[in-house]
C-alpha cells in the first residue's frame, strides 16, 4: 500500500512541477510580448507627437490640403496609441484617473484638429485663419510639453495612481489642451476669454427678470465661467414655486440665457397653441425689437409629456431676420408651465457690406446640385462657421434626406456658411412688442 501511495506521491509531484514549468515559460512568453508591444506603443507615442509638431509647421508654412491631411493622420495614430497605452496600464480594481484625464485631452486634441480646423478651413477656402494659427501654435508648444512629461513619467505609472505623487504636469496640461479646445471652438472671442462680471455682479443683473420666470431666487452653483456655442454663463439654481430649475446667466452682461425647469409635467393637454402662445408672449421681453416672427412646434412626447415648442426671431428694417438673436420657449401643454426658455444673443448688430451678390446668382450657381432651393430672405446668424460674429446670409429651404433644411449663403462671398433643420411653422410673421432682453 505505501509502495503504491508512493508512486503515486511522485506522479503528482512531477506533474505539479511539470504544470509549473509551464505555467512559467507561459508566463515568460507573454511577459516578453507584453514588454515588445509596450515598447511598441511607447515608440509610437514618441514618434507620433514629434510627426505631428513638425506636420503643424508644415502647414502653417504652406495652407495646402495635404498637409492639413497629414496632421490629421498623425494626430489620429497619436490619439490611438495613447488609448493603448492608456488601456495597458488600466487596472479595473484602480482606474487609471491621470491617465484617464490625459486620454480626454487627447481626443479633445484630436476632435480640435480633424473636425473644427477642418470646418474653418474649408469656410475659409483653404486657408488658415488668424484664430487658426492662433490654436495651432498653442497645440505645438503642448505637444513639446507633452514629449517631455512622457519620458518622466513612462517608466513610472503605478506611481502615479498616488494621488500625492507627481505626474510631471500631466494633469495641468490635459487641463490645458481642454481649454484650448473649448476656446476654439466655443468662444465668442476665438483663443480668448473676454471680460465677464464678477459673479456677484451677473447674479444681481440676472435677479431683475427673475419675476419672469417665476422665480424666487438664485444662486450660482460655481463660481467658473461656462462656454458653449459663443456663450459665457455662470451657471445657477434657481428656487421656483413648484420645484428647483436651473439656469445660466451670461457672465458678460448678466443676461438671462436659459432656464430649464426640473421636470416636464405629465397629462393630458388641456391648453390650446393659442393659449400657449400667449404664456410665451409674456415672456417677450426677450426680445427687443418692434417686429416679430412668431413660430411653433406641437410636441406630444409620447403623448405623456405633451409641449408647444416658440422661437422668436426679431425682424429689423422690415426684411431682416436676426436668427442670431431667436429665442426659443417651450410651453407645457399640460399646465401652462415655462418648461425652457433658451437665448444666445441680443441686439446683435447688422454688418455691414462692403459688396453684395445677388441672390439669384447664390441660388443658379448651387440649385444644380442642391436642388430645389426656395428663398426665406435675409439672416444674421452667428455660428462656429462665422467664428459667432454676425454675418449677413440669404437663406434658402431645401429638402436633404427628407428633412426640411435651411442652407445659409453669406452674401459678399456666396459660400455656404451654415445649415440648420427647421421644423417650425409660422404663428404670425409680426408682432408689436416692447420691453427689454433678459
Amino acid at each position: 500500500m505505501n509502495k503504491w501511495f508512493s508512486r503515486i506521491l511522485a506522479v503528482l509531484l512531477i506533474a505539479s512541477v511539470t504544470g509549473n514549468v509551464w505555467f512559467y515559460m507561459e508566463y515568460r512568453q507573454n511577459r516578453q510580448r507584453l514588454n515588445a508591444m509596450e515598447t511598441l506603443v511607447s515608440q509610437s507615442i514618441e514618434r507620433n507627437i514629434r510627426q505631428s509638431m513638425r506636420q503643424i509647421d508644415f502647414l502653417m508654412e504652406n495652407e495646402t490640403p495635404e498637409s492639413l491631411q497629414r496632421l490629421q493622420s498623425a494626430v489620429e495614430e497619436l490619439t490611438a496609441s495613447f488609448m493603448q497605452w492608456a488601456l495597458m496600464n488600466q487596472r479595473e480594481e484602480v482606474p487609471h484617473e491621470r491617465l484617464q484625464e490625459g486620454l480626454a485631452a487627447m481626443e479633445a486634441l484630436r476632435n480640435m484638429l480633424v473636425d473644427q480646423l477642418e470646418r474653418q478651413y474649408r469656410a475659409q477656402e483653404s486657408r488658415l485663419g488668424d484664430p487658426d494659427r492662433d490654436m495651432l501654435t498653442k497645440v505645438h508648444d503642448q505637444l513639446g510639453r507633452l514629449l517631455l512629461i512622457y519620458h518622466n513619467i513612462q517608466g513610472r505609472l503605478d506611481q502615479l495612481r498616488n494621488p500625492d505623487a507627481s505626474d510631471g504636469g500631466l494633469r495641468q496640461l490635459a487641463e490645458q489642451i481642454q481649454e484650448t479646445a473649448v476656446l476654439y471652438r466655443h468662444s465668442a472671442l476665438p483663443n480668448q476669454h473676454p471680460g465677464y462680471l464678477e459673479p456677484e455682479e451677473a447674479l444681481l443683473r440676472a435677479e431683475q427678470f427673475l419675476p419672469l420666470f417665476s422665480v424666487e431666487s438664485i444662486e450660482l452653483t460655481s463660481l467658473k465661467v461656462r462656454i458653449r456655442e459663443g456663450v459665457h454663463t455662470y451657471q445657477a439654481d434657481a428656487v421656483t414655486v413648484a420645484e428647483p430649475a436651473k439656469m445660466r446667466i451670461d457672465a458678460r452682461d448678466g443676461r438671462v440665457r436659459e432656464f430649464q425647469a426640473g421636470t416636464v409635467p405629465e397629462g393630458l393637454e388641456t391648453l390650446t397653441m393659442e393659449q400657449a402662445l400667449e404664456v410665451a408672449r409674456s415672456l417677450m421681453p426677450c426680445v427687443a425689437a418692434d417686429e416679430v416672427r412668431e413660430e411653433f412646434i406641437y410636441n406630444q412626447n409620447g403623448q405623456t409629456q405633451p409641449v408647444y415648442l416658440f422661437r422668436f426671431t426679431p425682424v429689423i428694417e422690415g426684411e431682416i431676420i436676426m436668427t442670431s438673436d431667436a429665442c426659443q420657449i417651450t410651453i407645457s401643454a399640460v399646465d401652462g408651465t415655462v418648461v425652457h426658455f433658451g437665448s444666445d444673443f441680443s441686439e446683435t448688430m447688422v454688418p455691414e457690406v462692403m459688396q453684395q451678390i445677388t441672390m439669384e446668382t447664390v441660388r443658379s450657381e448651387n440649385q444644380p446640385e442642391l436642388g430645389r432651393m426656395i428663398y426665406e430672405g435675409k439672416r444674421v446668424i452667428r455660428t462656429f462657421g462665422t467664428r459667432f460674429l454676425p454675418r449677413l446670409t440669404y437663406s434658402y429651404r431645401v429638402m436633404q434626406n427628407g428633412q426640411s433644411t435651411l442652407l445659409y449663403f453669406d452674401v459678399e462671398t456666396g459660400r455656404q456658411v451654415h445649415e440648420a433643420f427647421d421644423l417650425f411653422q409660422p404663428v404670425t410673421f409680426k408682432t408689436k412688442i416692447t420691453g427689454v432682453n433678459p
